[in-house]
């Protein structure tokens, strides 16, 4: 269980995280030359695209976890809700517990499972929060992620987030009739090494029946090699303006446009930039998180619309997304298959010749990227190539 961290420490490290610097705003794409030959400047693409469809996706499952419990608030009964409801395997799958499992203070525990009689675990994510001080709170959630037919821990990630500007519930969550401000700095760890450094920002605007609108950026990048050379990985970019809704089957619906850019530099080239921190849309120039180091390797524009129910991934849509070179991004959600199946979201990158490269992952944003031209495959662990 993490220990609660006082503001101070928050920010100091935020600021190791982010590696100091002043955010900037996303520079223009260079020329795709370089006399790359196509296969590796098709990997690269491949990757950056994963990439940044990740970030944008996982931003959204970020933010949807700050909302509020899988269930609804006004089923629930206090401490000892998750026990006493949880005896049998619901049937979405998901097991909620105040408090957490290890009946630490001021926490609670949401367990996904694979199966239908919830004996295989998918992922075990704990929250912890500090008792709110006024209009604000710092909320920590660790994430342990299992791969499907059993095994050990795959990966685990680790947020610090510090949510402001609002009122909070018995269980430390922020009020959506009110907004909120929220900063956020993860970790993903997998197996037993740091692999992605990410940062995101939301600004929640009041919600008005059911209609939330909201603001945000986000920026990170991958510690380790992606391929065989000394290269990585980052990405950054914003929300202008984007919207979630309240359905009327208990689900929730996130539509945004994702504008931003990809980079590529050697290892310990790249860092997240502190800028200024917004309190109401449009954000602030600079942005509060933004890129530094590397070079750009192509900007994009993706149109996402999410779907979660009990905070799982239930749908998920891009259609005609434009990126760097003419390249084009499609990604769907097979109804067909269980969330589960590691094709139960698919996408296509593709230009005027056809398919550079396709990917399908799980609804937890675990599986595979393909580049047709050579037929090599990378690993994607929690919406980012990790390998």
């Amino acid at each position: 269980m993490p220990s609660k961290l006082p503001s101070a420490l928050l920010a100091t490290l935020l600021l190791a995280a982010c590696g100091g610097g002043g955010g900037a705003t996303l520079p223009s794409a260079p020329g795709s030359g370089n006399g790359q030959s196509t296969t590796a400047q098709n990997t690269r693409d491949a990757i950056a695209t994963a990439d940044s469809v990740g970030s944008s996706v996982k931003s959204f499952a970020n933010f949807e976890s700050a909302q509020s419990a899988p269930v609804a608030q006004s089923s629930m009964t206090g401490p000892g809700f998750g026990r006493m409801a949880a005896g049998g395997c619901p049937a979405s799958r998901v097991k909620f517990y105040v408090p957490d499992l290890n009946n630490d203070q001021n926490s609670s525990e949401t367990i996904y499972y694979y199966d239908a009689s919830c004996t295989q675990i998918a992922r075990d994510s704990v929250r912890a929060f500090t008792s709110p001080m006024s209009s604000s709170e710092i909320v920590q959630t660790s994430e342990k992620q299992y791969p499907l037919g059993g095994g050990p821990m795959s990966a685990q990630r680790a947020d610090i987030n510090t949510i402001s500007n609002t009122t909070f519930d018995a269980n430390g969550y922020p009020s959506l009739k009110s907004g909120y401000n929220k900063t956020s700095t993860g970790f993903l760890n997998v197996g037993s090494t740091k692999t992605i450094i990410a940062d995101y920002e939301l600004v929640m605007q009041p919600q008005s029946k059911g209609l939330s609108q909201f603001c945000s950026d986000q920026a990170g990048f991958n510690a380790l090699p992606v391929t065989p050379s000394n290269m990585t990985f980052g990405w950054a970019g914003q929300v202008a303006g984007g919207s979630r809704t309240a359905n009327s089957d208990g689900s929730v619906t996130w539509t945004a446009t994702h504008i931003g850019s990809a980079f590529t530099g050697p290892v310990g080239s790249l860092n997240v930039a502190l800028g200024t921190q917004s309190s109401k849309c449009p954000l602030s120039s600079p942005i509060l998180f933004s890129l530094s180091g590397g070079k750009n390797v192509g900007n994009h524009t993706i149109p996402v619309v999410a779907t979660y129910k009990q905070g799982l991934l239930t749908n998920l849509s891009i259609s005609n997304a434009q990126l760097s070179n003419g390249l084009t991004l499609s990604v769907v959600t097979n109804p067909a298959v269980l969330p589960q199946d590691a094709n139960f979201i698919t996408g296509s990158v593709s230009n005027k010749s056809g398919t550079l490269a396709s990917f399908g992952v799980d609804a937890f944003g675990d599986g595979t990227l393909t580049v047709v031209s050579s037929g090599t495959q990378y690993a994607i662990t929690d919406w980012h190539v990790s390998h």
